[in-house]
């Protein structure tokens, strides 16, 4: 039966915009099985999608129009060094000694050590003999210790003279006259035989040559690099060309040490300024050698550097990621761009260069998998002023132009350096307004370092303090006293300016004692640039060092090293003072 539609009651329908309630939320995240994801970081060849994908997202699949070096041509120049020049004296030098040991060795002085050394090694020459003993005797006799030698005379130098006085005797004397033309003292001895006599001076002969076996010396004293006034070494090296031009390399603060190729700096002179060469001297031409060489160019490769491909994780000690740098930091940040983004576009060509050598790239032709070939110029060329100019391995130059060449100095790579036998400090007295050169270690008569204030107690005269009237209520002083180990230098002007000022070596009034520092031992008028001690003080010290050289051969000398000071000091020096008495 059909239904009547008007009788249904219409349908209301509420028309409002829906609007739901939020009432909490839940974040999406992983839940870990395990807590290794070494797998995971795997990239395993069974994900091969994976592997694609990730390829394509690292732009691995962006074709690049370039080609892998895989020969390289270099034409090289070495030039041998073939002079040392020093107090503008030119000397030869072809290597026979490292630049540290040529620079930095000096007189052995002779202690009781070396009088002893001596001393032991001649009576060890004569041993054999059958009158030994009466031998020995007329030596000593002849030949006494010297207890008037430079030095502290400390406890071990007395408990040394007390026994050795008596059974040794001086062994540096008995080399020096051996080593004159006119050796006729030992045919004076009484009770010796000729032939005794004749084995006496046969191995007395010998000692000088021992003793030189055993240590470096200078050859004069007109060779000697130390600059007193600068408190460094200064030197050069040089070398000619074939058109006898000549190049030099100038070393003028080296401070002890490790001689490096940072340490010199190269210029190219013209003749009228050319260093005269020294008298008595035949320099042999500079070795000159040419070679072109072929090999195939090898990435570089250090420890923490970028993995080539993506699933090759580094696993290095070096983390240049985590390098904290500052914007002031240009070095840092230099290094650390060329180690994460550049390092993977340079190569390294292996080639042998001699030591003493300067060696210049001619020119570099490097083919790649294309066969092109292309011709790669020095980045460092053209006008030494230019802002685009950069170098890395570069040495300094005074030239106009920039100048490429390298040097590979004769050094030493590593040395033993023993205890210090003298050390001096240079320090700022602010108080005082001068500065003070404190002996805190000085030489003993045994050759070995003591304590200076130890020394200055010793020998220093206590301060007495003037009588004054018992009745007054206060006293006046002029001036206290400082120990003997404290040197003063006061501020002077520099000859010729107004203003610029130097510091001259002073003397506390009523020293009768003073320490044998050879650091001081310098001839009067003795001036220090004032910038060469800076706020924080400059250390001086004497040493013996030690090293081989690259044929085994053994060095000894004695050489100074220059270091930073720890800060100002205080003397307590006072002058026109009045306290209460």
């Amino acid at each position: 039966m059909p239904q009547n539609y008007s009788s249904l009651t219409p349908l209301i329908i509420d028309k409002k915009p829906f609007k739901p309630v939020l009432k909490g939320w839940n974040r999406l995240e992983g839940r870990p099985r395990q807590k290794d994801f070494a797998r995971s970081l795997r990239a395993e060849v069974r994900d091969a999608l994976w592997m694609l994908s990730r390829q394509w997202q690292w732009g691995e699949f962006k074709g690049e129009d370039a080609g892998s070096p895989i020969d390289a041509i270099a034409s090289v120049r070495q030039t041998m060094v073939n002079r040392y020049i020093v107090n503008d004296k030119a000397y030869s030098y072809k290597g026979e000694l490292p630049l540290e040991v040529r620079v930095e060795a000096e007189f052995i002085p002779k202690d009781l050590t070396i009088q002893l050394q001596l001393s032991r090694y001649f009576l060890k020459l004569i041993s054999a003999e059958v009158k030994f003993e009466d031998i020995k005797k007329a030596i000593i006799e002849k030949y006494p210790i010297d207890e008037d030698i430079k030095g502290y005379l400390d406890e071990d130098s007395q408990q040394f003279l007390n026994v050795a006085v008596n059974r040794c005797f001086d062994g540096v004397k008995l080399m020096e006259d051996a080593s004159k033309p006119d050796f006729t003292i030992i045919d004076g001895l009484i009770g010796l035989t000729t032939t005794e006599k004749t084995t006496i001076k046969t191995a007395a002969s010998k000692l000088e040559s021992y003793f030189n076996s055993l240590y470096c010396q200078p050859g004069d004293r007109i060779q000697d690099a130390w600059k007193p006034g600068l408190l460094e070494y200064q030197f050069a090296c040089s070398f000619e060309n074939e058109k006898l031009q000549k190049t030099f390399l100038n070393a003028d603060q080296y401070r002890g040490g490790h001689l490096d190729w940072f340490d010199f700096n190269i210029e190219t002179r013209g003749e009228d300024e050319e260093i005269p060469d020294a008298d008595g001297q035949v320099i042999s031409p500079a070795k000159i050698k040419d070679e072109a060489f072929s090999f195939l160019p090898v990435p570089v490769e250090f420890n923490g550097m970028p993995s080539h491909r993506y699933w090759e994780m580094e696993n290095y000690k070096t983390e240049f990621a985590d390098i904290k740098a500052n914007t002031t930091d240009t070095a840092k940040l230099l290094l650390t761009e060329f180690s994460l983004m550049y390092s993977n576009d340079w190569c390294v060509i292996p080639y042998e260069v001699d030591i003493g050598s300067v060696l210049e790239l001619k020119g570099l032709m490097v083919t790649d998998t294309f066969g092109l070939q292309t011709y790669i110029r020095a980045a460092g060329r053209g006008v030494d002023d230019d802002w685009q100019k950069w170098g890395m391995f570069s040495l300094n130059t005074k030239n106009y132009f920039a100048d490429n060449r390298i040097f590979m100095p004769p050094a030493i790579m590593k040395s033993l350096e023993g205890d210090e036998i003298e050390k001096v400090n240079f320090l700022r007295d602010e108080m005082a307004n001068m500065v003070w050169a404190v002996e805190s270690i000085v030489p003993t008569k045994m050759g070995i370092g003591a304590n200076g204030y130890e020394a200055a107690t010793k020998l220093g005269k206590p301060f007495i303090s003037p009588l004054v009237n018992p009745e007054a209520v206060v006293k006046y002083i002029l001036g206290k006293d400082v120990p003997i180990n404290w040197t003063p230098f006061l501020p002077a002007h520099v000859e010729g300016s107004n203003r610029s000022i130097q510091l001259q070596r002073a003397q506390m009034p009523d020293v009768s004692e003073k320490l044998e520092a050879a650091v001081l031992q310098v001839p009067a008028p003795y001036y220090i640039h004032e910038e060469q001690v800076p706020r924080s003080g400059t250390i001086v010290s004497r040493s013996f060092q030690r090293a081989r050289g690259t044929k085994g051969e053994i060095y000894l000398w004695i050489g100074r090293k220059v270091t930073n000071g720890r800060g100002e000091g205080s003397s307590g020096l006072i002058f026109d003072q009045i306290t209460e008495q």
